[in-house]
């Protein structure tokens, strides 16, 4: 079927799709209820062509049954599951903003320097509750489902119009004794983001996740990645086996305490990390306390607002923002 022609799909009108991977697109589309109801949201679609479907189908259900009982501000809200005999689809919360990848390389572009080290380690903070939630997330019976999101890169955290970071796209999760991909063997993710215990197929926990997000924090702070991303094998082999260039040499204004944050959740040993997200978020508010820096909400959307509206060359930090967020 043809989406983009804005044909009604059961409730709900396509408008335009925001994006597509291997598997599936997203689509913001318009749902229509009784009364004249309307809401806009994001619609996921499994792609009609795809390989694989049952699996892909079932990725996509289990995503959807998990991430509808999560409630938290820090990750994407799911509505519905359906589907007809040829498509499976997720209706979810429509988050207008911007990835933060989208965000580090238009202050890249515009400013010729990483992210503000407070800014950066509020979003890691901010995402850390989130990640926590799902980490700790259990069934009605207080059975913990011990989710791991597996794909937890800059792509999948957007920032919304109001400050808030937002966790997305749980499609590849793991959930132990509970997902029917449990045991696959197939490499799933995205390599420069992976944890060398998830390269190397052995069991994972929430600490893979803790690994990805030190990727995050390393990137947003240097403005590249830790590891070589121009080959896969040569990022498989360097995630596993090679130690990344401490931060502070790629960006001084990183304080020492934030780098050994970030060097300890990218441990190759996943019992050398933090124990949790909670404990990183934990840490990083310390730091920021014995600097006397408070980065909000409005703070973060004020900064982002005035960078994707500034001109590429900037000749004066915005005198209504903190300093530290120039």
């Amino acid at each position: 079927m043809d989406w983009s022609e804005g044909l009604l799909f059961e409730r709900y009108e396509f408008l335009q799709r925001l994006g597509e991977g291997g598997q599936a697109e997203v689509w913001e589309v318009k749902l229509r209820g009784v009364g004249g109801f309307t809401k806009h949201i994001a619609l996921k679609v499994l792609r009609n062509n795809t390989e694989q479907r049952h699996e892909a189908q079932q990725r996509l259900i289990s995503e959807a049954r998990i991430v509808s009982e999560m409630h938290h501000p820090h990750i994407v809200e799911i509505y519905d599951v359906g589907g007809t005999e040829h498509s499976v689809y997720i209706a979810m919360e429509l988050v207008r903003g911007i990835d933060l990848d989208s965000l580090l390389q238009i202050h890249l572009q515009k400013r010729q320097k990483p992210l503000p080290w407070p800014l950066a380690s509020q979003l890691i903070a901010d995402t850390c509750k989130g990640l926590h939630h799902a980490h700790q997330f259990a069934s009605k019976e207080h059975k913990p489902f011990s989710l791991v999101h597996r794909d937890l890169k800059l792509k999948n955290l957007i920032l919304d119009q109001n400050g808030f970071i937002k966790i997305i796209d749980f499609g590849i999760a793991r959930v132990r004794d509970i997902s029917p991909t449990t045991h696959s063997a197939k490499l799933r993710g995205t390599p420069a983001f992976m944890s060398p215990e998830q390269i190397r197929n052995e069991s994972i926990d929430h600490r893979s996740d803790l690994f990805s997000l030190g990727v995050i924090f390393y990137a947003l702070l240097c403005g590249c990645l830790p590891f070589d991303n121009k080959d896969i094998f040569s990022t498989l082999y360097q995630i596993v086996s090679k130690q990344p260039d401490p931060p502070r040499q790629k960006n001084p204004n990183i304080p020492p305490e934030i780098e050994h944050i970030i060097l300890s959740l990218l441990a190759k040993d996943p019992a050398l990390r933090f124990d949790s997200a909670c404990a990183v978020q934990h840490a990083i508010q310390i730091i920021l306390h014995k600097h006397q820096i408070r980065v909000d909400y409005e703070d973060i959307a004020q900064f982002t607002r005035n960078l994707q509206n500034q001109p590429a060359t900037l000749t004066q930090d915005n005198p209504t923002l903190p300093e530290q967020l120039g």
